[in-house]
């Protein structure tokens, strides 16, 4: 039986832990005029859908940020998304005021021409700088009958009040832009919508938005933790406790790396009928599927499995009994079995559905091992995946930029640069890579994509990839 861990803040660099502060201006429902919400649902927003013209690309500049120390550098994400027509910005914390000229940045401007960094913006924040996970925090654009801009706000965590306020900041801009704040938790990894309004998510938003109350937290051994007066720990006890993302939570006995701690206490609680209700008058979804999450993956996000390539069609991901035979040990033969049958029967819904489905590998999945009390167990899974990629258009050319895995990447950081090890050895499956690689690109070259390969290996360790790192945005702000 699976119990929670708890991890405050996140070792690895990709993200800190911020006290909330309450003078900030604040991205949640709860901080928006109910009556205001409900005035410009009457204009009918309609989320626009991932494949459909776009503007620009938001990253975080934690992404971006030097990293030479650590093996990796992520630029290649930002020509990319230049290469392809887009223009780029960059969020960053309210005190780095120099934009690229900011010493964190030094390296990614010397990586491009003097046209390229002219077609990179800097927006300033309101705090620090959010996490790299851009795609969870970023606000939905969508469009209203008076062809209004709207920036469609879900959510997100109290201890990461940067991200969370990201739609709030980005609504400044441009005041005829209007924020609509949803008081659902779900991040935008959980979200797919096709121009029709035909919405797709998973499980995932319906235990976000469950009552948390009653939960209990416990260690990594699955003991209660107590507070100093030695009361057992639960969610009530916690009034702003939630966790600060979790997308680096060691062991095997968490339940989601995104619903380790608590909502606040003015959180509404929400069956999955009123989450649908929510979708269909905030985004515009007509039609609406939560489909069951995939088993063994932390984040519960359908991006990690699924991507509407267009109007009718989904890519969908598959593993194959030649995969299985290549796992390592019986718990990658186990988690790799567990999610190919997963995937053949939500393929077999989405087919239902009426759907035509491309179906793309989806790499064997990996077991990071350690050591507990004697007992060698499974430390992290690391579950890649080739549909976590980024579709932009431009002036009619599409382009799809995908993930691509070399190498398992292992290794810890204490947040001291000069204190990072890091490791890199054979995937189980790495006699496949290429054939992988091969089908990918026929499947996005097909749809009618150009095709750009980032290699991902560092960002997949801690549960994401190119989609989870970017939010397109239509039209300008």
């Amino acid at each position: 039986m699976k119990t929670l861990l708890i991890l405050t803040c996140l070792s690895s660099g990709f993200a800190g832990c911020h006290p909330q502060d309450d003078s900030e201006p604040l991205g949640h429902f709860e901080e928006m005029d109910e009556t205001d919400a409900e005035a410009l649902t009457a204009t009918h927003p309609r989320v626009i859908a991932e494949y459909h013209n776009t503007d620009f690309v938001l990253l975080s500049g934690e992404l971006l940020m030097s990293r030479a120390e650590r093996g990796f550098q992520h630029f290649d994400m930002v020509k990319s998304i230049l290469n392809s027509g887009n223009q780029v910005s960059v969020i960053v914390g309210q005190s780095m005021t120099k934009g690229i000229d900011e010493p964190e940045f030094k390296a990614l401007k010397s990586s491009l021409s003097t046209s390229e960094v002219s077609r990179v913006r800097f927006i300033t924040s309101k705090g620090g700088t959010p996490s790299v996970w851009a795609r969870d925090w970023g606000p939905l654009q969508a469009v209203n009958d008076d062809d209004q801009k709207i920036l469609v706000d879900l959510n997100y965590y109290p201890e990461r009040p940067e991200g969370d306020n990201s739609a709030f900041v980005l609504s400044q801009m441009n005041r005829q832009s209007k924020r609509l704040s949803v008081p659902v938790y779900n991040e935008g990894g959980n979200f797919m919508i096709n121009a029709q309004g035909y919405c797709l998510m998973t499980t995932r938003v319906v235990d976000a938005n469950k009552d948390h109350s009653d939960t209990i937290y416990v260690d990594e051994e699955g003991k209660p933790l107590r507070d100093p007066d030695g009361n057992i720990v639960t969610a009530s006890s916690r009034a702003r406790g939630r966790d600060g993302g979790g997308r680096s939570v060691k062991g095997t006995v968490y339940q989601d790396l995104n619903q380790l701690s608590q909502f606040r206490t003015d959180d509404k609680v929400l069956t999955a009928k009123e989450i649908s209700d929510y979708y269909r008058r905030y985004a515009g979804c007509k039609k609406m599927e939560i489909l069951p999450r995939m088993p063994i993956e932390g984040t519960g996000h359908i991006d990690m499995w699924a991507k509407f390539l267009s109007d009718d069609t989904i890519l969908v991901g598959e593993i194959s009994s030649e995969q299985l035979k290549l796992a390592k040990n019986d718990e990658e033969a186990s988690a790799g079995l567990a999610i190919q049958t997963y995937l053949e029967d939500v393929t077999h819904q989405l087919a239902e559905l009426g759907f035509k489905l491309v179906k793309i590998p989806m790499p064997l999945p990996q077991a990071l091992m350690r050591e507990v009390n004697g007992v060698n167990g499974v430390d992290t899974w690391v579950i890649r995946s080739f549909t976590n990629s980024l579709l932009v258009k431009k002036a009619g050319v599409k382009t799809a930029i995908v993930p691509l895995y070399r190498k398992l990447v292992t290794g810890h950081s204490n947040s001291a640069a000069d204190d990072y090890a890091l490791t890199m050895e054979p995937y189980s499956d790495a006699s496949l890579l290429r054939g992988y690689q091969e089908k990918v690109t026929d499947a996005y070259t097909k749809a009618g994509y150009n095709i750009d390969y980032i290699v991902s290996d560092d960002l997949i360790l801690n549960a994401g990839a190119v989609h989870c790192t970017t939010m397109q945005f239509a039209m300008p702000l």
